[in-house]
């Protein structure tokens, strides 16, 4: 009699040990799971001009009237800038006469 208790106890745990490894495991497998994400941006660019005082950003937004927004040329820094239809504009000078830049468009 003890000799069936030892091994139904004995083959419990190896039970419960087997359940919890895989368990274990699975866990471990899922967190190292790819995810892939597919879209697209669905608006168009926004288009620039600009002149010595001021730079002029046309965005389109929802497929509306299109958001003229005017930048002063001396408030055209790195630090990024709301547009009036939810995105942020920040610009880069290459030229320390703000003659030629990077505008940089974060699209929401």
């Amino acid at each position: 009699m003890k000799d069936i208790v030892k091994t139904s106890v004995k083959g419990l745990f190896l039970l419960i040990t087997g359940i919890v490894s895989l368990s274990v495991l699975n866990v471990w497998a899922s967190s190292s799971a790819q995810i892939t994400f597919v879209g697209r941006v669905v608006e168009e660019p926004c288009d620039f001009s600009s002149n010595n005082r001021v730079v002029t950003l046309t965005c389109s937004h929802n497929n509306r009237q299109p958001l003229v927004t005017q930048v002063p040329i001396n408030q055209a820094t790195e630090q990024p800038q709301q547009l009036g239809n939810g995105n942020m504009v920040s610009f880069n000078w290459v030229d320390k006469s703000r003659k030629l830049g990077i505008a940089t468009i974060t699209y929401n």
